[in-house]
Parts: structure tokens; sequence; C-alpha cells
């Protein structure tokens, strides 16, 4: 169970501070591996599960790539703001590459057969 978060307003920068510290720099991410047209047609494509998942993963990593570059550009109003949007790029960035994951994983179909993967 995580620790709660302080009351006080002085805790934040703090919290924020620890939280960057924590990340890799977005250097330390790899490039995506499916850009939005790709997504946007393995969404739509018929998979090897029978349930909507692999769908719901490409809008997902559709939504999780947007943010990632949307906090990357983010204006900064001081340095607690760019150590925020640096830690949420961060987070997204971790967070798709994990998703990237799952839809490779095999599917237990064909050798080879991945859940959802460009043919």
């Amino acid at each position: 169970m995580p620790a709660p978060l302080p009351d006080d307003e002085s805790a934040t920068p703090r919290l924020r501070s620890a939280a960057a510290a924590r990340l890799a720099p977005a250097d330390d991410l790899p490039p995506r591996r499916y850009d939005d047209a790709t997504l946007t047609t393995l969404a739509v494509r018929a998979s090897a599960v029978s349930c909507e998942c692999p769908r719901h993963v490409a809008e997902l990593l559709l939504q999780l790539a947007s943010f990632e570059a949307y906090s990357a550009g983010c204006r900064h109003r001081n340095a607690d703001d760019a150590a925020l949007h640096a830690a949420l790029q961060q987070v997204a960035g971790r967070a798709r590459v994990l998703f990237e994951d799952a839809l490779e994983r095999p599917s237990g179909g064909p050798p080879g057969h991945a859940v959802l993967t460009p043919s």
C-alpha cells in the first residue's frame, strides 16, 4: 500500500522531485514500434483472440503515445512544472513499451503468431 501523501503544499515539489529521480531519462525509452496508422489498422483488424482486448490495447497505445508526446512538449511555468512533465512523459513512455510488448505476446495460436501484429 502506498504511503499517504502529505497534506501540506510544501511537500509537492519534494514529491515531484522524488518521482522524477526514480524515472529514467526520456532518451532511455525505445522509440515507438507502431505509428498511428498501423495502430488504427490493427484496432479494426481481426485478431487471434475472440475478445476485444487487442483493439483496446491498440487504442491505449494511440492514447499513450499522444500523451507521451504532449508531455514532452508541454509548456513549463517553472522547474517544478518541467520535472512533473518529464516524469509524466516517462510514465507514459514506460506504459507504452509495456503495451507494445503485450501486443506482440504469443497468442497460443500457430507458432510465431502474436495476439495482434502487422502481417
